[in-house]
């Protein structure tokens, strides 16, 4: 082999380990910037959350803020069971308890009925056939 050939062979060979050299500098890089996007996301949320449960500076600001709303609107603003969803969910819960009531209290219903008399008693005695 040459002086020429061996020194085009060695060039090759700083050129390739500096190129993987280079590779994995980039990779580490990437790896890295990814991880910090990552953990910035992961930063936002736990921020938000706080807000949201009132932790912290930013959960102090979050409620800073709720407050300046509710001066805006006026009045203390809309608290649980106040406003549509409130309502609705009132609406469930008293739904839920009568049919608890029907499962659970239908033959002191039906005994009070009886007691009455009337029509109370004749839908007693219809459910009793039926069931």
């Amino acid at each position: 082999m040459c002086i020429r050939q061996r020194k085009e062979k060695e060039r090759g060979r700083r050129e390739r380990k500096g190129g993987e050299k280079k590779k994995g500098e980039e990779e580490k890089r990437r790896r890295r910037e990814r991880e910090e996007e990552k953990e910035g996301r992961g930063r936002k949320k736990e921020e938000k959350e706080g807000e949201r449960r009132g932790e912290g500076e930013e959960g102090e600001r979050g409620e800073r803020r709720k407050e300046e709303k509710k001066e805006e609107r006026g009045g203390e603003g809309r608290e649980e069971g106040e406003g549509k969803r409130g309502r609705e969910k009132e609406r469930e819960g008293r739904g839920r308890e009568r049919r608890k009531e029907k499962k659970g209290e239908r033959e002191e219903r039906e005994r009070e009925g009886g007691e009455r008399g009337g029509e109370g008693e004749e839908k007693g005695e219809g459910e009793e056939r039926g069931g």
